[in-house]
C-alpha cells in the first residue's frame, strides 16, 4: 500500500516531485489523498492534472492540519 495523503506546501515541491518522478508520477500517487497549502500551490497541482483532495482555507501549517483532519474524520 501507498501513502494515504501527499502534502503540498510550495508550487516547487509539486513541480519538483513531478520531474522526480516522471511519467509514472500519475500512477505512484493514485490512492493517495492530495493536498495543498494554498492556492497558488492548488495552482500548480492543477496544472500537472493532479486531483487534489483539499487545499487548506489558510496557507499556514495550522490550515493544513485542519482540511487533513476533515478529510480524514469524513
Amino acid at each position: 500500500p501507498g501513502a494515504a495523503a501527499v502534502v503540498f506546501t510550495s508550487p516547487s515541491t509539486a513541480r519538483h516531485l513531478a520531474a522526480a518522478m516522471g511519467a509514472e508520477a500519475r500512477d505512484q500517487l493514485a490512492g493517495a489523498a492530495l493536498f495543498a497549502i494554498g492556492p497558488t500551490t492548488r495552482a500548480a497541482l492543477d496544472e500537472l492534472g493532479w486531483p487534489v483532495a483539499a487545499t487548506a482555507l489558510q496557507a499556514t501549517t495550522a490550515g493544513l492540519l485542519t482540511v487533513l483532519r476533515d478529510h480524514f474524520r469524513a
